[in-house]
C-alpha cells in the first residue's frame, strides 16, 4: 500500500502542475480570444484551488476527487473564453485529454467523478446556455455522441486504473513476503550460529579442565536438541583379543579314524594312478542330478560278501597295530 500511496501522491503533484499550465494557457489565449479577463481570472482561481488541495490534502479519496474536478474546469473555461468561435468544436477534445491524465491517480472513483462532471456540463449547457457549449446552438444528438465517446473512454480508463492498482498491491505484497522470508532466514542463521557458539565454548572449556587434570569435570550446559549427543562420548565395545588372527585359527578337531581314512585314500591315489577311474566312465553331473531326481527305483549292486574267519581278523589286527606304515 505504501507504493500505491506514493504513486497517488506523485499523481496529485503532477495534476497540480498541470493546473498551473492550464491557467497559463488561458492567460495566453486571452490575447486573441477577445473575451476579456474573466476567463483568465477564473482559470487562476481554479488552478490555485486545485494546486492547494493537491499539495496539502490527506491523500484520501475526497482529495483525489476534488483535484479531478478541478482539472475538468479548465476545458469549461476554454469553451467560455472561445464562445462563438470556430475553435469551439476542436476545444471539446480538451475534455478527453483532461479525463485521460486523471488516470495518474490510479483511482477509478476520481475518473468517474471527472466523467460525471463532463456529462453534467454538456447537458446543462445544451439546455441552459447552448452558446457556451456549441457555436451553432443546442444540439442534443451531438451531446449524445459526445456522451458515448466519454463513456467509452471512461470504461477503458477505469479498467486501466483498477488493473494498475491491483498490480501495485500485488507487487507490494510480494516484496513484503520476500522481506519477511529474508528476515526469517537471517534470524534462523543467527540462531544456529548462537547454538554452535554455545556448544563450542562449553566443549572447549571442559577440554581445558581435562587437560589441567580435572577428570571429574562434566558439561552442565543444556545443548540444543540436535546436539544433545555431543554431551557424552560413547566408546565402542571391542572384542577381547586372543592373540589369534583369522588365518591362525586352530584346525577343527577331527577323530583319529577319519584322519587315518583320509591318509589311506591319498596313499592309494598317488601310489596307483592306473587304478583311477577313467573320465569317460564317470557319469556327468547333469545325469547324476537327473538320476537322483528320478522316481524310478534303482537296482543296487550286489554287496560282496564280508570276509570272515581267521584271515579277516588278522588283517584288522595288522591295520590297528601299524597305522603309520600306510601314510604317504
Amino acid at each position: 500500500m505504501d507504493q500505491l500511496q506514493a504513486l497517488r501522491t506523485n499523481g496529485l503533484r503532477a495534476l497540480a502542475f498541470a493546473s498551473i499550465i492550464g491557467a497559463l494557457i488561458v492567460w495566453l489565449g486571452a490575447i486573441w480570444a477577445g473575451s476579456g479577463f474573466m476567463p483568465p481570472i477564473a482559470a487562476t482561481i481554479a488552478a490555485a484551488l486545485t494546486a492547494y488541495v493537491a499539495l496539502n490534502g490527506q491523500g484520501d479519496i475526497t482529495q483525489r476527487c476534488a483535484v479531478a474536478a478541478g482539472i475538468m474546469t479548465f476545458p469549461m473555461i476554454l469553451l467560455y473564453q472561445w464562445a462563438g468561435s470556430s475553435w469551439m468544436i476542436d476545444l471539446h477534445m480538451v475534455f478527453f485529454a483532461c479525463l485521460a491524465i486523471i488516470v495518474v491517480l490510479a483511482d477509478w472513483r476520481a475518473i468517474i467523478t471527472a466523467a460525471a462532471l463532463t456529462a453534467l456540463h454538456h447537458l446543462l449547457g445544451n439546455f441552459v446556455a447552448p452558446e457556451l457549449v456549441y457555436n451553432n446552438g443546442a444540439d442534443f444528438l451531438r451531446v449524445v455522441l459526445h456522451a458515448v465517446v466519454v463513456i467509452a473512454e471512461t470504461a477503458a480508463l477505469v479498467f486501466l486504473s483498477v488493473q494498475l492498482q491491483r498490480l501495485i498491491i500485488a507487487q507490494a505484497e510480494a516484496e513484503a513476503n520476500k522481506r519477511a522470508m529474508e528476515e526469517a532466514a537471517a534470524a534462523e542463521r543467527q540462531r544456529v550460529a548462537d547454538e554452535q557458539r554455545l556448544v563450542i565454548s562449553a566443549v572447549e572449556q571442559r577440554l581445558e579442565e581435562l587437560a589441567a587434570g580435572d577428570l571429574r569435570t562434566k558439561i552442565d550446559v543444556d545443548f540444543p536438541r540436535p546436539m544433545q549427543n555431543s554431551r557424552t562420548v560413547s566408546t565402542p565395545r571391542r572384542p577381547i583379543s586372543t592373540g589369534l588372527s583369522v588365518r591362525s585359527r586352530p584346525p577343527p578337531i577331527t577323530s583319529r579314524a577319519v584322519l587315518l581314512k583320509s591318509a589311506a585314500h591319498r596313499t592309494i591315489w598317488h601310489a596307483a594312478p592306473n587304478s583311477r577311474p577313467a573320465l569317460s566312465n564317470r557319469t556327468p553331473r547333469s545325469r547324476r542330478t537327473s538320476a537322483r531326481k528320478s522316481t524310478r527305483p534303482r537296482e543296487m549292486p550286489a554287496r560282496p560278501a564280508k570276509p570272515s574267519g581267521k584271515r579277516s581278523s588278522l588283517r584288522k589286527q595288522a591295520a590297528r597295530s601299524s597305522p603309520a606304515q600306510s601314510l604317504p
